[in-house]
């Protein structure tokens, strides 16, 4: 475990951040597509 504060994170760590940065932002965008296509579909 690193400890996040004074001393930094390793490349891996990094690494390993962005991915789930990434995968979160991914899912929230698939979340809202498919809410607005619910949406969509109920209202038409």
């Amino acid at each position: 475990m690193t400890i996040i504060g004074g001393t930094e994170l390793s490349e891996g760590g990094k690494r390993a951040a962005k991915v789930v940065v990434i995968v979160l932002l991914i899912g929230i965008v698939i979340l809202a597509a498919s809410c607005g296509l619910c949406i969509n579909s109920m209202i038409g």
